[in-house]
């Protein structure tokens, strides 16, 4: 009877353990089993398999989860309301997430979306500031730039490179970070945005220089530096960016190019066939160089060496219709006439539309006496640039030399119309007897 009894406070004692851990333990595995149901019926739902008892489960499910203490169910509940439109009801979901735990950063950045919905951005700004979505902020400030829309693209910037900045200072020495790694792209960014948007030259000037210590071995930031101060007509201020990327790189050939430009727009021919010369042994192959150094030659009239240089670019397989172009004007100015036509009948071979090389052709041909075939060129000139007084002279000068001369007083006409002060056109009127 003794051992009955004994037996009987055992079995109890173990029911009674049992018990209690049922109770302890049960309620959270059946939280995580809604969980998941409600999770799985939340992605059918929001991958487009939309049907309303998708829906009802996985909202019913989530909310078992929410009631027996799983925090996480709140998020899932959010991201359903924000698909339903029910940003209100999204962000007091998300709150009871994000107050349990207030580091995550998908929590942010899913309240930097409801709040961008609501039409909030700064709010927004702020959670996905919070959230450290460096490439999301990129992203949306490329997307407002594209817009014009300078202020929403700066205060985007502006975050990313608040978020770099935080992410340095806990320590980049000690691993490495992709995101305060790439802080210089923030800086560059804002820069650009700060001189094209509002013109705060100055202030813009600060995040590059901020790129630049960031990233010293970033040609193109310095590139883009010294073409911002070209946008700005300031050209010698340009220069010592581009001294700063040749530096990086003594035999690059856009950095050589870009200091070309710069010296011709500048008004230093001298010094552009310098760097132009140095590009083209840099890259023989770019026609970019080759041009600037023509067009450099043409400044000090040194066509003859112009026509020269370019040949010499032709020789070395440079044959694009602006080499061609340039060299038919190169040939035409120093009087070899017939070298010129055959240069503009090449170029007009790739590009049979060109409306200057069609001009440049036409004033070969008078120049070599066949004003009648030169009729043709001077058309085609005129048709797809009718603005050009100058068309319109080498129209009316080729048919008067064969004889039209009503068609000849027309044209006449229509380059006064165009420019009224042309005294070549005025004068070739009173001969005309007009």
């Amino acid at each position: 009877m003794a051992e009955k009894v004994k037996a009987r406070r055992a079995r109890f004692l173990v029911a009674l353990i049992v018990s209690v851990a049922l109770l302890a333990f049960w309620p959270q595995p059946l939280a995580w089993a809604y969980l998941n149901l409600g999770a799985v019926e939340a992605n059918r739902f929001l991958v487009g398999q939309e049907n309303r008892v998708a829906l009802r489960s996985a909202e019913e499910n989530l909310s078992l989860a929410s009631s027996l203490g799983i925090i996480r169910a709140y998020r899932q509940l959010a991201r359903l309301r924000f698909r339903q439109g029910d940003y209100a009801g999204a962000e007091q979901l998300l709150n009871h997430w994000i107050v349990q735990h207030p580091e995550d950063p998908l929590g942010h950045w899913q309240m930097g979306r409801i709040y961008e919905a609501e039409g909030n951005r700064q709010a927004a700004i702020g959670e996905w500031r919070q959230a450290e979505a460096f490439n999301h902020l990129l992203r949306l400030g490329d997307e407002e730039t594209d817009r014009g829309r300078w202020n929403e693209a700066i205060s985007l910037y502006q975050a990313a490179v608040e978020v770099s900045a935080a992410r340095a200072s806990r320590g980049l020495g000690q691993h490495w970070d992709y995101v305060a790694e790439r802080g210089w792209e923030a800086h560059q960014r804002l820069g650009r945005a700060i001189w094209r948007g509002v013109g705060d030259i100055e202030g813009a000037l600060q995040q590059y220089k901020w790129a630049s210590i960031l990233a010293p071995w970033n040609l193109n930031l310095y590139l883009e530096v010294g073409s911002q101060y070209e946008w700005s007509g300031r050209w010698d201020d340009a220069m010592p960016w581009y001294q700063q990327a040749l530096a990086a790189d003594p035999a690059n050939s856009e950095t050589l190019t870009r200091m070309s430009q710069n010296r011709l727009l500048a008004g230093q021919p001298q010094e552009a066939q310098h760097w132009a010369r140095a590009a083209i042994d840099a890259a023989p192959e770019r026609a970019t160089a080759w041009i600037i150094l023509a067009r450099a030659l043409f400044e000090e009239r040194a066509y003859a060496e112009a026509a020269t240089e370019l040949q010499r670019a032709v020789s070395k397989g440079v044959t694009t219709p602006d080499i061609y172009s340039y060299l038919g004007s190169a040939l035409l100015s120093s009087k070899q006439f017939s070298q010129a036509e055959e240069a503009y009948t090449a170029g007009l071979a790739l590009q049979p539309r060109d409306p200057y090389m069609q001009y440049g052709l036409g004033s070969t041909l008078v120049a070599l006496g066949q004003a009648s075939e030169a009729i043709g060129h001077f058309e085609a000139a005129v048709q797809v640039r009718p603005e050009m007084p100058d068309f319109w002279l080498g129209l009316a000068d080729a048919y008067r030399q064969t004889g039209w001369a009503e068609d000849a007083r027309a044209k006449y006409r229509k380059v006064l119309e165009l420019a009224p002060d042309n005294d070549q056109a005025k004068r070739a009127l009173q001969e005309l007897g007009d």
